[in-house]
């Protein structure tokens, strides 16, 4: 899908004037929080707060390749010891600073090469993150189908095979429990630190 194509909301005040024009691959960054990863490459062209700063990439550059570089832990450290501030809520990394900053790179064909391979971990990453949060929620669906409702002795969805109403028990019909000191050996009532062990059948597979 194009970038032109997708509709985004505009958050902007009608005076435009304070703030930054960023462009495709464009890097741009909050200089308040540069040391905490706050950057990223601009995939459309538009405007951003006054807060951020652009970089402009030169050529023979390919900015995804330093953006992924701006987040290591070790570049993270780099950029607080460069801001100016004296504690963290006051830490600045303005451009005079950054563009003092040291950078490891090789040639730009190694940087799109490298830049290529952790795009496609985050698509990956996004894809199984979507399946994650699918499954969540068909694992919440169950909890509340699978048991049932105040009032209710059977649950709105069974497995085949099973039809008799659920039975109310007391915890202690199911678990027996025990003072969470570990130099008491016999079962204690008034235990400040109560070790729930539920009993259950175990199935030998072997």
């Amino acid at each position: 899908m194009e970038a032109k194509s997708i509709k985004r909301k505009d958050n902007s005040s009608r005076d435009k004037s304070n703030y930054k024009q960023v462009k495709i691959n464009d890097i741009a960054y909050n200089s308040m929080r540069m040391w905490q990863g706050a950057s990223g490459v601009s995939q459309f062209d538009g405007i951003l707060s006054p807060a951020y700063t652009v970089l402009i990439p030169q050529v023979n550059v390919d900015s995804r390749f330093f953006g992924y570089s701006f987040k290591r832990r070790k570049q993270l450290n780099v950029f607080q010891k460069y801001s100016q501030g004296l504690t963290s809520d006051t830490w600045n990394l303005k451009y005079p600073q950054l563009k003092q900053i040291d950078f490891f790179a090789p040639i730009v064909s190694e940087q799109k090469k490298i830049s290529e391979l952790l795009i496609s971990f985050d698509y990956l990453i996004a894809a199984n993150q979507r399946k994650l949060d699918l499954l969540k929620e068909q694992k919440k669906g169950y909890l509340q189908k699978m048991f049932p409702k105040n009032g209710a002795k059977v649950p709105e969805l069974r497995f085949a095979g099973f039809a008799d109403d659920w039975e109310q028990r007391k915890l202690i019909e199911v678990a027996d429990y025990r003072n969470g000191k570990a130099h008491e050996k016999d079962i204690s009532e008034n235990g400040d630190y109560i070790v729930a062990q539920f009993i259950h059948k175990r199935t030998r597979m072997f």
